[in-house]
C-alpha cells in the first residue's frame, strides 16, 4: 500500500497521532477520544489504525493504565 494512496481519514489519524507523540515517539490516545476529536466514528479510527499498521507507519503496543 503506497502512502500517497491512503484515504484522507487514514492520513488524518496518522497526523493526529504524530501531533500527540511524546519524546519517545509514543502516543497513547484512546480510540473514543480520537474519534471525537476527529469527528469520525470509532470504527473508522480502528480501521484506519489497522491500515497504518499494515503499511508499517505505526506500531500498536499493549498499554495498561494504572
Amino acid at each position: 500500500m503506497k502512502t500517497t494512496s491512503f484515504p484522507h481519514r487514514a492520513k488524518l489519524v496518522y497526523f493526529y497521532l504524530f501531533d500527540r507523540k511524546d519524546r519517545e515517539s509514543k502516543a497513547c490516545p484512546r480510540i473514543n477520544r480520537m474519534a471525537a476529536d476527529l469527528s469520525v466514528s470509532r470504527s473508522a479510527v480502528e480501521r484506519k489504525t489497522k491500515d497504518l499498521e499494515k503499511a508499517e507507519l505505526i506500531r500498536k503496543e499493549a498499554h495498561f493504565r494504572e
